[in-house]
């Protein structure tokens, strides 16, 4: 199973764009790879430390391009084969 992993802007250096490939019987959630990635210091603080299974204000988060609220399972969604994810810093502009 091949999950792609794409940073944008200022994660663009600390994370890229890679694909993680994984054993097909294993069954990974989003929340256990922002997990992964946060424990490398990649994102910093991406979940809650109160509650592990709400993310952070610190990223956002597309699962093929719908946004984390959109999805159903939200963190708790099982990432499948070909699941492309894409992680952004917070945004600020005026």
């Amino acid at each position: 199973m091949a999950i792609k992993i794409k940073g944008y802007l200022t994660f663009k250096h600390t994370i890229g764009d890679q694909v993680l490939n994984l054993d097909e019987n294993k069954k990974l959630t989003l929340n256990e790879l922002l997990i992964k990635f946060s424990s490398g210091e990649k994102l910093g603080d991406v979940t809650c430390p109160a509650e592990p299974n709400l993310l952070g204000s610190r990223v956002i988060v597309l699962v093929n391009g719908l946004h984390l609220s959109q999805l159903p399972d939200r963190l708790n969604t099982i990432l499948k084969d070909k699941d492309e994810i894409a992680i952004f810093p917070p945004m600020a502009g005026g």
